[in-house]
């Protein structure tokens, strides 16, 4: 009643205001806001529909003006006004428009003020517990009743107090309906996780105005204690219903918990096999406390194949395909070929072997025998071998890799010097024996082209230990990623630190081992490797590395995106040793073009650091994919 009142009087004194010529269209040339302390313009600008075109959008991008309409700003005023009271403002005042027109009468600026008062507060919340009907006993039939009513609101309330601290209203909060709705989706899916699906919650208000405050009381009936009931699937014809039930987080009569149909959702999706999967559980309107679990699956084709190129200033032309089989040798397993070829990697061929969910259904066996040649800025080798890795999943975004890699390496040829512990001809060609473990945790999205989340991963290398190298080694990296918004941008954070230790002194370490840096993806202001040591101005690679970044993203239109970006790095060839007193600073913009495969990258970036034997003092960059 209040709001339409509102937008009656706003209607009516508008239709006073002066106006153009009669008939004439009045382009809306700016809309402003004042008063406006708490929510800022940009905050209410989404909110209306009555709005300017900037003079770029107009006249570059033929984007059309917005006419002005009565009726269009008074509903606006409604919008902003629900906006604020949603916020918690309930005595938000908006006074009449001021209308602003040109002397020719064909635009018109439009200022709008708004007095946003005190908000209203949480005074007092209250949690109240319905548990009829849960014991097959009305509450008050007996002693025992009461007793065993009581202790069962005491453990819920318990399963409540684990997330009451992420609850977002409390005692002195500003009262938000967003924050109300957080925190009925919060306690819902708390209690769905420890055996309640059923759980209904409710709330009631009261509100007092005259003290800008509100009481706020919960009504929790939690229903029925669940437990799992049988598992069905659907949809599968290929992978058998055994497999798929395998990868299932829980069993026949185990507690419910709505957690582990989403990890049981992912682990058979895992399998590789299926192109789609879902799992949910069946709740009766009788409110039965087994809960039956139905997967639904649709298989993937079982054989696919993929053809794709891109382009790089360091890569060159890039080609690759990928013929894909599923069910390789029955099963489960799957089989993949894959081949690529680019200026740095003139070949590459890998066939890979699968084996999903073994020995454990979290586990995934690899064996990839490969066979490529790596021309760097460093060194030219050739490289026969295979890898044998088994990943694990902790969860969702936690993963533990192992793996043993053995190959024959023949270096053609490179700066780095050849093992001086053999002959000329036996230190070109060398075996090497690789056991590296790697663990990380990285819940950042979307793949391609990452605007929120956290990547921390370190990988572990112990050279030597196998079959027939003499030479021994420890290397690691530890890399740690994040990604934000803040402001309508997107802000990525990037460290690395790397360091390789020879087990002898004096020891020797392969040169496609080394640390390098400088190029496209770490310090752009610099080439491919251009930065630490060098050996008659050629990289030769370094035992230390760290290595920083820091990016804005900033989304321009729908596919196009700008970025401001500064990175620093360098490496060194003692042992994990670091000098900050002597990192390369690079700074530079990009533009971004989204694309189905991710963003096309183009960088401008200047060195900050003086260096003799740079080649360049601008660098331009075109590349498929963010940096990092």
């Amino acid at each position: 009643m209040r709001r339409s009142a509102a937008a009656f009087c706003v209607g009516i004194l508008i239709a006073f205001l002066p106006f153009g010529a009669a008939g004439q269209d009045v382009e809306v040339a700016k809309v402003s806001f004042h008063g406006n302390w708490l929510f800022p313009s940009k905050k209410l600008s989404p909110l209306m529909q009555t709005k300017s075109v900037s003079w770029f959008k107009k006249h570059v991008m033929r984007r059309e003006p917005y006419i002005y309409s009565e009726s269009v700003l008074a509903a606006d005023i409604v919008r902003i006004e629900r906006f604020y009271q949603t916020e918690g403002y309930l005595g938000v005042e908006i006074a009449p428009p001021v209308l602003h027109f040109s002397s020719s009468g064909k635009t018109v600026k439009i200022t709008i003020s708004i007095k946003e008062g005190k908000p209203v507060r949480v005074r007092s919340v209250t949690r109240l517990w319905n548990l009829s009907g849960r014991l097959g006993l009305a509450p008050g039939d007996s002693i025992t009743s009461r007793f065993v009513a009581a202790k069962d609101a005491e453990n819920l309330e318990r399963i409540i107090k684990k997330v009451e601290s992420d609850l977002e209203l409390s005692k002195t909060k500003r009262f938000r309906d967003a924050s109300l709705y957080a925190d009925w989706k919060l306690m819902r899916k708390q209690l769905a996780e420890n055996g309640y699906p059923y759980a209904a919650i409710t709330h009631e208000l009261a509100v007092f105005p005259e003290e800008h405050s509100v009481d706020l009381t919960w009504k929790l009936s939690p229903g029925p204690a669940c437990r799992f009931d049988t598992v069905t699937v659907r949809g599968n014809e290929r992978v058998s219903t055994r497999t798929i039930a395998r990868q299932v987080d829980f069993k026949s009569g185990d507690p419910f918990d709505e957690d582990l149909l989403g990890s049981s959702q992912q682990r058979i999706y895992d399998l590789g096999m299926l192109s789609y999967v879902t799992v949910k559980a069946i709740l009766a309107d009788s409110l039965g406390s087994a809960v039956p679990v139905s997967i639904s699956v649709r298989e993937a084709p079982r054989l696919s194949a993929r053809i794709g190129a891109g382009y790089g200033n360091e890569d060159g032309v890039r080609l690759f395909t990928e013929i894909r089989r599923l069910g390789f040798l029955g099963g489960t397993r799957q089989a993949t070929l894959y081949i690529k070829r680019s200026d740095l990697e003139p070949y590459f061929m890998s066939f890979s072997f699968v084996q999903p969910a073994f020995p454990t259904p979290a586990t995934t066996l690899k064996v990839i025998p490969f066979g490529r040649r790596q021309e760097e800025p460093a060194y030219i080798v050739d490289r026969l071998g295979g890898t044998v890795n088994l990943s694990y999943a902790f969860s969702r975004y936690i993963t533990l890799t192992p793996s043993y890699t053995f190959e024959q390496v023949r270096q053609v040829s490179g700066n780095v010097p050849s093992n001086p512990s053999k002959s000329d001809e036996a230190s070109d060609v060398y075996p090497k024996s690789v056991i590296s473990v790697a663990l990380s945790f990285d819940n950042s999205l979307p793949m391609f082209d990452q605007m929120r989340g956290i990547f921390l991963g370190g990988s572990f290398e112990f050279g030597g230990l196998g079959f027939g190298e003499d030479e021994h080694y420890f290397k690691t990296l530890v890399e740690f990623r994040q990604y934000r918004h803040v402001r309508g941008f997107v802000l990525a954070y990037r460290v690395q630190a790397g360091g390789i230790e020879p087990f002898q002194k004096g020891g020797f370490v392969p040169a496609e081992e080394c640390l390098y840096t400088g190029g496209s993806t770490s310090v752009r202001g610099w080439g491919n490797s251009e930065l630490g040591p060098k050996l008659d101005s050629e990289p030769i690679g370094g035992y230390s590395l760290l290595l920083g970044s820091v990016e804005a993203r900033y989304p321009l239109f729908r596919s196009v995106g700008l970025a401001a970006f500064a990175d620093a790095g360098n490496v060194w060839a003692p042992s994990f040793t670091y000098h900050l007193d002597d990192l390369a600073y690079s700074i530079g913009l990009g533009l971004r073009l989204k694309t189905p495969i991710g963003p096309v990258r183009f960088d401008v970036a200047w060195p900050l650091t003086d260096a003799p034997d740079i080649d360049e003092e601008t660098r331009y960059i075109l590349s498929i994919g963010q940096a990092f």
